[in-house]
């Protein structure tokens, strides 16, 4: 399953390119204005200038971009709904904005207790002392039980999102907000999606430490490392690989895999219902999405 995803996504990727190579562009020309700004050497004002462009480009493109992406990735009539070179703005793109100001409102619920939780707890335990790490030395009991803290915070925060990771999918297909399905789907297939995709986004990955690893070498330069900025070429250089990667790899191959294990969940889901209903299986599997559009 993992490897058949991953696969899939792959040959996504590529339709996508051919498809939604215009939304493509424009996501990708955002996210390097954002890139040269913050790397590149400029005045304070023109950083700014030029990050401000740069967020509102990708805000503007975000929504046609992973829309059209859905859209391309359930089939049906979701094809129908593509623009020119995957720029559209429809009811669809609006459904995920909402579903991702509702997605950000409880990941800030999720947080603001955790950070209180911590503070009370690093009260409490601040006059415990400090316990012996070998190699690592003393360490406040405080820190640990806060790091404690965290930590399962964090791992619970991955879980939960796996869960609900078939909802952007789920709304674009269904024509309506989707969350409680989109839950229910995700029982029990947390480990298969964060598998796939991380094994899809292996390319991703990769790139990203290449760039960090660029990055490290530029400031070890003494005129780079004392401005922590790059020199405006390599930036430019930079934010197009950046802007390309995201826009072109990790979008389409993030959309490919879920789209895929969401076709997938969905036709498991109607084999049982119809197995238990009439004690058969049904011919097709993985068709497109019936209500997509």
């Amino acid at each position: 399953m993992v490897e058949d995803a991953s696969a899939s996504a792959a040959v996504f990727a590529r339709e996508a390119a051919h498809r939604l190579w215009g939304v493509q562009l424009l996501g990708a020309f955002g996210v390097a204005l954002l890139f040269v700004s913050l790397r590149g050497r400029m005045s304070p004002a023109d950083a700014a200038d030029l990050g401000r462009i740069g967020w509102w480009t990708v805000l503007v493109t975000a929504a046609p971009l992973w829309a059209g992406l859905y859209r391309l990735e359930l089939g049906g009539a979701a094809g129908r709904g593509l623009g020119p070179a995957g720029v559209q703005f429809g009811s669809s793109e609006i459904r995920l904005i909402v579903l991702t100001i509702a997605f950000l409102a409880a990941v800030a619920l999720i947080w603001l207790p955790v950070v209180a939780v911590s503070a009370i707890v690093f009260v409490l335990f601040h006059g415990a002392g400090q316990v012996a790490l070998g190699p690592l030395g003393s360490v406040q009991v405080s820190f640990l039980v806060v790091a404690g803290v965290w930590l399962a915070a964090l791992l619970g925060f991955v879980w939960a999102c796996a869960r609900v990771a078939f909802a952007p999918a789920a709304t674009v297909g269904k024509r309506r907000l989707v969350l409680r399905e989109a839950w229910d789907l995700g029982r029990g297939r947390v480990p298969i999606v964060l598998a796939s995709l991380t094994l899809a986004q292996a390319p991703t990955l990769l790139a990203a430490a290449l760039i960090a690893l660029v990055d490290s070498l530029e400031l070890q330069d003494p005129v780079v490392g004392a401005l922590n900025r790059w020199p405006l070429p390599d930036a430019v250089v930079g934010g197009l690989v950046v802007g390309l990667i995201a826009a072109f790899v990790h979008a389409p191959l993030t959309v490919g895999v879920l789209g895929y294990l969401y076709r997938d969940g969905r036709e498991r889901r109607r084999w049982l219902t119809v197995r238990m209903a009439f004690g058969r299986k049904p011919e097709s599997r993985l068709e497109p999405e019936p209500l997509a559009g």
